[in-house]
């Protein structure tokens, strides 16, 4: 009886990152921008070339959030409706 040993290579048709993955991080990433950075840098580490594409999305939309994040703030700041005042 012999043993084999496992095959990693047998879901070829499984995506590495799934829609439901992706759209749920796009949203958490609108929300929480660290969230996108986090996942971004986690999955960009990864050697599959759809784990990597994925990664990089979502670390740009995470930089993209924080910008516009700061940006509203200030404005809001100089307008004197914010709560940095």
């Amino acid at each position: 009886m012999t043993v084999r040993p496992p095959n990693h290579f047998e879901n070829k048709d499984k995506p590495v990152v799934s829609t439901t993955l992706n759209i749920g991080v796009i949203i958490g990433t609108i929300i929480f921008p660290l969230v996108g950075l986090l996942m971004g840098f986690s999955y960009y580490r990864k050697d599959h070339p759809d784990a990597k594409k994925a990664g990089k999305i979502w670390m740009i939309l995470g930089g993209i959030m924080v910008a516009l994040n700061i940006y509203f703030l200030m404005s809001m700041r100089q307008s004197g409706t914010g709560p940095l005042q």
